[in-house]
């Protein structure tokens, strides 16, 4: 048996595609700056990063900030969650599909996604402005025992 979720996040920037791509999302310094000193998290780190040319392969380990949890949910953290994130980024398509390793149920959890971004184009005139869209679609499975 298996369960299956699924969940779409779509934001607008106000910068262009590539200032996302190269200034935000794949800048390590930003990364940390933003995971552990704004949103504390123990650990965020940039496990290895490869121009192949045509795409980005980057590996990222992370432990997210945990806020109390109900009896059930800390039973199954345990000593704490973390993940591991390999993705790849196709510089032609600019879409970056990514799977997440958790350290916990990962013989059971498979989560996956992709998040293809797209030039904001302004309807009345046609044009494209200095923004981009990102729509985040992620996927998880769970298997069960019968």
């Amino acid at each position: 048996m298996r369960a299956m979720a699924e969940a779409r996040i779509e934001h607008i920037f106000n910068c262009s595609e590539d200032t996302f791509w190269n200034k935000v999302f794949f800048d390590a310094d930003y990364n940390k700056r933003l995971f552990r000193e704004e949103l504390a998290f123990p650990r965020w780190e940039e496990v290895s990063k490869e121009d192949k040319g045509d795409q980005i392969r980057r590996v990222i380990e992370i432990v997210p900030k945990m806020a109390d949890l109900p009896g059930p949910l800390k039973k199954l953290a345990g000593d704490g969650v973390s993940y591991r994130e390999e993705g790849i980024f196709d510089k032609k398509t600019r879409r970056y599909k990514v799977t997440i390793h958790p350290n916990r149920l990962s013989d059971k959890l498979f989560i996956k996604g992709f998040s293809p971004s797209l030039p904001v184009t302004t309807s009345a005139s046609g044009s494209t402005s200095l923004q981009s869209r990102q729509r985040s679609s992620a996927s998880a499975e769970c298997w069960k025992s019968a």
